[in-house]
């Protein structure tokens, strides 16, 4: 289905490197920028210049799908009330790890996903995410299901802090999201995985025109 075309790693700056393989579609004419990444979990000020570097993978003339561990919340305010309790939280260090000083206050780190995720100026977004695309766009509300903290109990409730985005263009070829969740995930990992549906022929006309508009 994909044509692997180019390989990149990005480590500048970064508290782990980006994996970014470049692929081509079946039938498409723009290739495809792929990238995982996960933000530094100990510093908010190094996870907002991480989410500014990602955002070189959204820049004109470029498709992209990235996702990662984002250790931080989502920005929206429809999911405000998600958010932590810190009084819940018996972690003490994840609370200086998760949280910013804002005029004399102590909240949730979402700088990353207002980088990466939201309009300005009356100009879209770098990238939409694509649990909020599917959950507004599609109806989808399990697509805000929480994703971290699976069996872990000192940080307090889970939280989606793993999260998928894509260029606008792409974004509209989602079909479904999902957070899945099993016995086989528990003994593996505390995260969820998030898996995104596309349809192909929406996607292949996506990726075309989108070539057609760079030329």
């Amino acid at each position: 289905m994909f044509e692997p075309t180019e390989y990149f790693e990005h480590a500048t700056g970064m508290w782990h490197p980006v994996c970014n393989p470049v692929v081509r579609l079946r039938g498409a004419a723009a290739r495809l920028s792929l990238a995982s990444f996960h933000l530094c979990s100990f510093d908010p000020d190094r996870r907002l210049n991480e989410a500014r570097r990602l955002t070189i993978l959204g820049k004109p003339n470029m498709a992209a799908i990235i996702g990662g561990d984002c250790n931080s919340y989502p920005h929206s305010r429809s999911e405000a009330t998600t958010l932590p309790d810190w009084a819940e939280v018996e972690d003490r260090t994840h609370f200086e790890h998760r949280t910013l000083d804002w005029c004399g206050e102590r909240v949730p780190d979402t700088r990353p996903d207002h980088v990466l995720a939201s309009a300005h100026h009356g100009r879209p977004p770098v990238f939409f995410e694509l649990g909020q695309y599917a959950a507004t766009q599609l109806g989808q509300h399990g697509a805000l299901a929480p994703t971290a903290s699976l069996w872990r109990t000192d940080q307090g409730d889970m939280q989606r802090i793993d999260r998928l985005y894509a260029i606008p263009q792409v974004a509209e070829a989602l079909t479904s999201l999902e957070v899945i969740v099993n016995d086989e995930i528990r003994e593996a990992s505390d995260h969820c995985p998030v898996m995104a549906t596309f349809s192909f022929s929406r996607l292949r006309r996506a990726l075309t025109e989108f070539a057609q508009s760079a030329a």
